[in-house]
């Protein structure tokens, strides 16, 4: 399937790495294995289109399989792969459970019509999973591959990105982005997430582990303390009229 993308590059081709391969912050095995393939299709000079897709794609995997488990980031595929039996009949039990239950509210009940999804497409699915056999030697050997060349080819994100930064420094929005992959690929992952949320996010003191949250308004960034625990912004709050006029007051702003 790269093989055919690579040949012919298109606006299907940025869905199928942000909507399949990666998917709101979920990595998966292919996502791995996918990895040293497209650093190899992003080289080519040529290839400047293709480029433009992949080196996002790569900064956002790296920083995620970094950050999903740091201090045992070798063992994250392996782990999800492995998933155990039991966590895909508990799975399946529910989808019956949920499905079979009675509803009440008439045939054009969205819930009724996501039961019947249910039913016809996620059920067979999961009979599917679980009738696969465990994985074996051989799968666990292939599996120790793709992760170890994964995370041998993490240092060659920072060519593509440093190459797309310069390619589409027009671009305001992907600068952040590829920037965060430099970082990574130079192991700055508190850095690298930073960049990756943009204009606003939180971050943790190293120093006292405590929350703050930041908002860029051009070349300033305000930073407020907050506390752990769910945000309500009140008309008040320094960070909400903050946001509200685009602009940083001078006791937040840093």
């Amino acid at each position: 399937m790269l093989a055919r993308l690579a040949a012919s590059w298109n606006e299907t081709t940025s869905e199928f790495l942000f909507g399949t391969l990666w998917h709101q912050g979920s990595c998966y095995g292919a996502t791995y294995a996918a990895i040293p393939h497209l650093l190899k299709i992003a080289q080519p000079d040529e290839n400047r289109h293709q480029r433009r897709d992949i080196a996002p794609f790569l900064a956002q995997v790296a920083l995620d399989s970094r950050n999903l488990l740091p201090k045992c980031a070798p063992r994250v595929m392996v782990f999800s792969t492995a998933c155990p039996r039991l966590f895909k009949v508990g799975i399946a039990s529910s989808i019956v459970t949920a499905a079979l239950s009675p509803c009440s509210n008439g045939p054009t009940c969205r819930t009724r019509e996501h039961r019947e999804h249910q039913l016809t497409v996620d059920l067979p699915r999961y009979r599917k999973i679980l009738a696969t056999e465990p994985v074996n030697a051989d799968d666990l050997e292939n599996i120790l591959t793709i992760e170890a060349e994964f995370f041998s080819a993490l240092p060659a994100i920072r060519a593509p990105c440093e190459r797309t930064l310069f390619e589409t420094v027009e671009e305001s929005e992907f600068i952040p982005y590829l920037l965060s992959g430099i970082a990574d690929a130079d192991g700055l992952l508190d850095i690298a997430g930073l960049l990756n949320q943009s204009g606003e996010g939180s971050f943790r003191c190293p120093s006292c582990n405590s929350l703050f949250e930041f908002i860029r308004f051009g070349e300033r960034i305000a930073v407020y303390a907050v506390a752990d625990g769910p945000r309500i912004c009140r008309p008040d709050d320094k960070r909400f009229r903050d946001y509200q006029e685009c602009a940083p007051s001078q006791d937040t702003a840093s």
